[in-house]
Formats: C-alpha cells, sequence, structure tokens
C-alpha cells in the first residue's frame, strides 16, 4: 500500500478551509512539529519551531517532524516542491479549480479531499 505524503482539502470559497489549515498549524505547532507555512497570495514561506515564527530560507535542511501547510488563496499554487518532497506531511487548502493545486498533485503520494458544508436543522 502506498503511504500518503499529504492532503489537499479543497472546496468553495468561505467554506472554511483556510481556518482548517490555520487550526491544522496550531495543533502540529502545539505537539512541537516544525511547520513550514507558505502562503501563495505573498509567496512568503515561513518557519513555525519552537514557538518562534522566522522566514524559511530556501534549500535550508527540515527536521524529519515537519509539517508542510499551504495555503492556495486565491490564484493558482506553486509550492516549494522541494519542501513538498522533504517533509513528514503536507496539507494545502485550495479552490476547487484544478489549475490552483495541480502542481502539487504532481510530487506523488498526495490524497484529494473536497471540503463541503452541511447546514443541519436550519
Amino acid at each position: 500500500m502506498k503511504e500518503h505524503k499529504g492532503v489537499i482539502v479543497t472546496g468553495n470559497p468561505g467554506i472554511g478551509k483556510t481556518y482548517f489549515l490555520l487550526y491544522c498549524l496550531y495543533r502540529f505547532a502545539s505537539d512541537n512539529y516544525v511547520i513550514i507555512y507558505q502562503d501563495i497570495s505573498t509567496q512568503t514561506i515561513y518557519k513555525i519551531s519552537e514557538g518562534s515564527l522566522s522566514l524559511y530560507e530556501h534549500g535550508e535542511k527540515l527536521p524529519l517532524n515537519s509539517i508542510f501547510l499551504i495555503n492556495s488563496g486565491e490564484k493558482p499554487a506553486f509550492p516549494d516542491k522541494h519542501i513538498a518532497t522533504h517533509v513528514k506531511f503536507t496539507i494545502m487548502a485550495s479552490s476547487p479549480k484544478l489549475a490552483h493545486y495541480q502542481n502539487l498533485l504532481n510530487v506523488g503520494g498526495i490524497q484529494f479531499f473536497f471540503f463541503y458544508i452541511c447546514l443541519l436543522g436550519i
């Protein structure tokens, strides 16, 4: 069985993908993982480690317990493939447009999930 190295969470705008990603950031940081967070809209990559935030330096050696979180936003995403292939797990929040997450599918071992909301009792 192939090991999954990540997921792409997609859904309509406003559904909560970014909040889900921020929740993942909180949970993984609470468990002392090193978090690499890429914001596609600004092309900024941050590193969160041991309670501190810094800019990630391209090519920087990553600990084995690193988690890569990508917030695609409104643009097609070009996540850093070096990071995606050298971390324990990758989570990307993306619009449902294929062009926004297609580059990450080429990394391999990435699962695709559609994030939808179900309103009950309204």
